[in-house]
């Protein structure tokens, strides 16, 4: 794949004079922009002892460059589902590689806050525009809703956000810093690596939520959902110093220990649901999505959910 290589801005802390307003007429977009750009872990530092970049006003990185708070404010609690079963919005469920109507209200119902679509065609996961469009309907608004591209441009995240009404995207490959501040939504970065000195190497805002995933087969293949597991003793290290969506062959069976071990911001899966390639069992998909709420809550009793957002 060729790619014009994006040059990176003299000084980031600056938007650029070209950048088009954010758009705030969907209030779904404003929730998840507050949570992927607040919800720090201030006392941590990354690797080195260096101090955090601040941005115009002394705020982070973060807050100039809206990669979110959570949904919603700790100890706020809305219905979910028809049981009305409510929550605190403090850590993230996801489902990724969603493609039916079907799946998403399984999803949903079980509790799950954000629902990823696939939009790279080469993925056994994509979604084709009337698959994605009865997602949407499905969700309606009871979860946000996550777009999942490689290497995309500003424009393409634009014009799918507008389309299908995402909250976010969330961008594999090779992604420029700046993409973050030419797209009209929050931009969640997914990583794939062998160790946390590589994930710590990756150039992004240091208070920027990523999604971390096991580097991919020697044969290499397409960035993303690689179905294997991250050693949890080097992925709970990147977990102290950046907030991290955990990935990587999280099912039923495994997520609560990988919750248990790693305490990360959230969790993604997508292979581990499936019966087959791009296809989701929906008993799993109920099941993770549970298992991993209780997980969360048993952090939380034990006090390691902090009331700014934090897994301690």
């Amino acid at each position: 794949m060729h790619r014009r290589q994006q040059s990176r801005p003299a000084n980031p802390s600056h938007r650029s004079r070209h950048v088009r307003p954010a758009a705030a007429a969907d209030p779904r977009r404003h929730r998840l922009r507050r949570r992927v750009r607040s919800a720090r872990r201030g006392r941590h530092r990354p690797p080195g002892g260096g101090r955090r970049r601040r941005g115009a006003g002394g705020r982070g990185a973060d807050a100039r460059l809206r990669p979110g708070r959570r949904l919603c404010r700790a100890g706020d609690r809305r219905p979910r589902g028809r049981g009305g079963t409510g929550r605190s919005g403090v850590v993230i469920v996801k489902v990724c590689g969603v493609r039916t109507a079907e799946i998403a209200e399984v999803a949903v119902e079980a509790g799950a806050d954000w629902i990823g679509i696939v939009f790279e065609p080469r993925s056994p996961r994509h979604a084709a525009e009337a698959d994605a469009r009865a997602v949407v309907a499905a969700v309606a608004g009871r979860a946000d809703l996550v777009g999942v591209l490689v290497e995309p441009s500003s424009a393409t995240c634009d014009e799918l956000a507008a389309r299908y009404r995402l909250s976010a995207v969330q961008a594999h490959g090779d992604v420029p810093r700046d993409l973050v501040s030419r797209c009209d939504v929050p931009v969640i970065r997914g990583i794939n690596a062998d160790s946390a000195e590589a994930a710590f190497t990756v150039d992004w805002w240091p208070d920027g939520l990523i999604l971390l995933d096991a580097a991919p087969d020697a044969d290499g293949g397409l960035p993303g959902g690689t179905g294997r597991r991250l050693p949890p003793e080097w992925a709970a290290e990147v977990a102290r110093h950046r907030r991290i969506l955990l990935a990587g062959g999280l099912g039923p069976e495994t997520v609560a220990d990988a919750i248990a071990r790693v305490r990360p911001h959230g969790v993604d899966a997508s292979s581990g649901l499936e019966r087959e390639p791009g296809v989701k069992d929906a008993g799993l998909v109920r099941a993770y999505v549970r298992t991993a709420r209780a997980a969360f809550d048993v952090l939380a009793e034990q006090g390691s959910v902090s009331a700014e957002g934090a897994i301690r």
